[in-house]
């Protein structure tokens, strides 16, 4: 009997909600120790920093340091801003261990700015320090 994708991720996702609230504090501090207190972006320090999951979470306290950024509040409403937005929107390629590029990208859609990215059409790149 094959087992469904579903199937298979949910057990993974139980495995992960495990983590209590104070696990998840504990990551989001050495996460923050580990970027100086700075944002990941401008590089401002700050202690209120937010960690932004560069890929959609699939459990509640999802604590991968391989996907998880700390932003300053300034730039994660920029990296969760609409395409079409005035001010652009942050795009985070990469991962930790490969290396992050921060892009801002002015597009109608996300598919307008995948095109973009995809033939190197976009403002400034900002690479985060590795930690």
């Amino acid at each position: 009997m094959r087992r469904s994708g579903f199937q298979r991720s949910s057990a993974m996702a139980t495995a992960q909600r495990r983590a209590t609230r104070e696990d998840y504090e504990a990551f989001k501090r050495a996460l923050f120790i580990r970027f100086g207190h700075r944002c990941a972006f401008c590089r401002r320090e700050s202690l209120a920093l937010d960690p932004h999951h560069t890929r959609k979470p699939r459990a509640t306290y999802l604590m991968d340091p391989e996907t998880v950024l700390p932003l300053c509040r300034r730039c994660h409403d920029l990296a969760e801003a609409a395409y079409d937005s005035s001010t652009g929107r942050l795009v985070i390629l990469g991962s930790r261990s490969a290396g992050w590029t921060m892009v801002v990208i002015h597009a109608r859609d996300k598919s307008e700015a995948l095109l973009r990215i995809a033939a190197g059409r976009f403002l400034p790149l900002w690479p985060a320090p590795a930690p």
